[in-house]
């Protein structure tokens, strides 16, 4: 009968573990679902602002019109195109413009200290 008794309570311990487990578990999912829907409308809001700036920027440049959307644009304008009166010929045949210098070559042992500059420059910069 000894036994028995301490077969059941063991099973009652058992079974309090696991109910109380159950209860953490259920609150830590109510936890994460409840940040979860915290996110999805910080997410919603941050888009619907977006939004309003998107339109309030297309509204102004509509205000600013043609010459606001050169404005806009990026980049350097385009050079003139050359004439099309210009001979074909003639642009053939002059002949390209080399500058007078000649490449400079560096030995190898300028270019290992060079390297070797340029890590240590590398090492400081990583380390802070």
């Amino acid at each position: 009968m000894a036994r028995s008794e301490s077969v059941s309570t063991s099973d009652a311990k058992s079974e309090e573990k696991l109910e109380q487990f159950a209860e953490d578990l259920g609150r830590l999912l109510g936890t994460v679902q409840a940040k979860a829907e915290g996110w999805v409308g910080q997410r919603n809001a941050i888009a619907r602002q977006l939004t309003n700036i998107r339109d309030a920027a297309g509204q102004l440049l509509r205000q600013l019109g043609s010459s606001g959307a050169e404005a806009a644009s990026r980049g350097r304008p385009r050079a003139a195109a050359p004439s099309r009166s210009a001979e074909p010929a003639a642009r053939k045949s002059a002949p390209a413009k080399r500058s007078s210098r000649k490449k400079r070559v560096f030995s190898p042992e300028t270019r290992e200290k060079m390297r070797q500059a340029q890590l240590k420059r590398w090492a400081a910069h990583r380390a802070g």
